[in-house]
């Protein structure tokens, strides 16, 4: 729990942890980060995460050196939501400010290449052709943008309700939206014409008056609160999220769930699938993300967060998955084998990290506004000890060669001590 306080945290730090063949950690490095992170993408291939945060900045990070490819300012307030293309050549950003149009960026020089008219942008996917895009709104429609002609091609809309996800089904024939707090939609990709509500209540133990049941923001009570929904594998069935942490998979053709699996312990935030892999990955407020696969009875949690998480990716290989936390972290979890995860994370700190040192045991890091030094065990993410000797900013903390001597130092002053008695 390195630096997760009570506090308004204005910079961050990145710690990463390359893996090892057996499962384990090898070596810590950290680097400072600006601004608190509000949300991350990861590249098909697993080479690049694309991190945004509060304040529009966007990061490019190298997944295998975790060296920092570039920093830029995308848009003027906090980004919302990232979307590579399937080819890797684009990436999509949009942010909360709905004076802001959704970017494309070309991913050899980060250059803006397209700006696009449509604001209030919850979710973005590429179809897998990568001609079109999906963009779901919170002003109550979905819009198909076709790229090319850089135009819509089709708007989906639901006028009673924002649109807070849309998804392609695999095959690109249909389009199933999900709204705030009200369930989702069944739509024909190829016309835009409506298909259907899915109407999974009776499954679900609810009443149907309550399924009627109309309030000003769309909020039918009783019914679970869904971020996102996606379409299986043969394109059958919606997978739904729930509360509960289980996920439903609904068959849409006859209205009934066929199966239902659990995976987390708590309410599910978001649900991501790729048709490469055939894989899903999910994050919850409990914590953790889960990478699953039902079909090969493959269920990995990915636990390190200490706040809710909000946001799950996977790389097409399967080798790399990222998620976002409300503990204002990222992690990016490498693999080699199903049981074999290292992770990269951002963790909270109360002002500028100026220096950093480590041993096999400890991370000790020095903070410049605060006057502290913060020694942490890595491995367990757990605070050893929180040093605050020094009257002005520290600008260099190090660690003897035997590991049990620590040396800070701040312009006045160094003081040297035991690693087991502080």
């Amino acid at each position: 729990n390195f630096g997760y306080y009570d506090v308004e945290i204005d910079a961050v730090a990145r710690v990463l942890y390359d893996s090892l063949s057996a499962p384990g950690f090898k070596s810590i490095s950290v680097v400072k980060c600006e601004n608190i992170v509000e949300h991350a993408s990861l590249s098909p291939d697993g080479k690049i995460a694309i991190i945004g945060d509060r304040v529009g900045g966007i990061e490019v990070l190298d997944t295998k050196t975790f060296s920092l490819k570039r920093k830029f300012k995308a848009h003027e307030s906090q980004i919302a939501t990232i979307a590579f293309s399937n080819d890797g050549h684009l990436v999509a950003t949009a942010s909360h400010d709905n004076n802001e149009k959704l970017k494309l960026w070309d991913t050899v020089d980060y250059s803006c290449v397209k700006e696009i008219p449509i604001i209030g942008v919850r979710h973005i996917q590429f179809r897998s052709d990568d001609k079109q895009l999906l963009i779901a709104s919170d002003d109550s429609i979905a819009v198909i943008w076709n790229i090319e002609e850089d135009k819509p091609h089709i708007i989906l809309s639901h006028q009673q309700n924002a649109i807070v996800d849309a998804r392609f089904s695999n095959d690109n024939s249909k389009i199933v939206t999900t709204m705030y707090m009200g369930g989702c939609c069944l739509w024909d990709a190829s016309t835009g014409s409506f298909i259907k509500q899915l109407d999974f209540y009776p499954s679900l133990n609810v009443s149907h008056e309550i399924h009627k049941t109309n309030r000003p923001d769309g909020y039918k009570p009783g019914f679970p609160y869904m971020h996102s929904c996606v379409f299986t594998p043969d394109d059958r069935c919606i997978v739904i999220p729930q509360e509960s942490g289980n996920v439903l998979f609904y068959d849409y053709n006859n209205d009934i769930v066929k199966d239902s699996c659990k995976v987390h312990e708590g309410s599910i935030h978001s649900l991501n699938y790729n048709n490469r892999n055939r894989t899903y990955i999910t994050s919850s407020v409990d914590g953790t993300g889960c990478v699953w696969n039902p079909e090969d009875s493959i269920f990995i949690s990915l636990k390190g967060h200490t706040g809710s998480v909000t946001n799950g990716e996977l790389s097409d290989d399967g080798k790399i998955a990222l998620t976002v936390s409300g503990d204002m972290s990222v992690r990016i979890w490498k693999r080699d084998k199903l049981d074999d995860i290292g992770v990269y994370v951002y963790l909270n700190h109360l002002s500028e990290i100026m220096d950093v040192s480590s041993t096999t045991d400890y991370v000790a890091c020095a903070s410049s506004h605060d006057s502290l030094v913060f020694v942490v065990n890595p491995m367990e993410h757990q605070l050893i000890r929180k040093i605050t000797p020094h009257h002005s900013p520290i600008n260099a903390v190090s660690f003897s060669g035997n590991g049990q001597r620590l040396l800070t130092s701040s312009k006045e002053v160094a003081y040297l001590w035991d690693i087991n008695t502080f």
